[in-house]
């Protein structure tokens, strides 16, 4: 019970306070529900269809991990943290944070069970693949990375770490783009309607259409 109480006290220590504490349980309950995401992704789909085609990559779920382990790393450090003096522009970006947390967490979800047995771990068609364009790949193209991209991001402003973002901007988000171009190598050989959809649909962001 002490431990609980000095658990609590810190975070009312803590700039943010109880809004900080309720970010942490959100980021804590995100990641534990991506982690049985992609675990189940393992248990249903991993090595269980006949492969036609496969193209291995070095960015896949380990490679995933081991940067996580590295941006955990830096916000447990406290490497390129920033104080934000103003509480209000403070709770703001927590806030925000935690709607990009959220957000990530269910285009995730929502995109695995979109996707279902067309799920790889490394870049992969199957005998019996089908092209995806349905739910979370009616906005992007990519909405499982799309959605990791969001959650990091998100946690870079709820933690208030440059680093981490910057982390983000020049490591992750080119280690999803290498992947999502091999993949896309691959979708476009095997379905000639891929190409049109790449013109419709963003990679990772919604495109934006202006109607003149």
């Amino acid at each position: 019970m002490s431990n609980l109480n000095e658990v609590l006290q810190y975070f009312q220590n803590y700039p943010g306070g109880r809004l900080f504490l309720v970010a942490n349980l959100l980021v804590i309950v995100c990641v534990i529900i991506l982690f049985m995401a992609i675990f189940l992704d393992f248990v249903s789909y991993h090595k269980q269809q006949k492969v036609k085609k496969r193209l291995r990559s070095w960015v896949e779920t380990g490679s995933m991990f081991a940067y996580f382990g590295v941006y955990y790393l830096l916000l447990k450090i406290g490497v390129g943290k920033v104080m934000i003096q103003n509480g209000i522009i403070h709770a703001v970006l927590i806030i925000f944070g935690m709607a990009l947390v959220a957000i990530g967490c269910f285009v995730n979800v929502k995109g695995r069970l979109d996707l279902k047995d067309n799920w790889a771990n490394q870049v992969t068609i199957y005998n019996d693949h089908t092209l995806i364009v349905r739910g979370m790949f009616r906005f992007v193209r990519h909405p499982l990375y799309s959605s990791l991209i969001l959650m990091l991001v998100g946690c870079g402003f709820i933690y208030m770490n440059f680093i981490a973002l910057v982390s983000v901007m020049f490591v992750f988000i080119p280690m999803m783009y290498y992947r999502a171009k091999q993949e896309e190598r691959l979708l476009s050989a095997e379905f000639v309607e891929y190409i049109d959809y790449q013109k419709k649909v963003g990679m990772f962001f919604p495109k934006i259409k202006f109607h003149g």
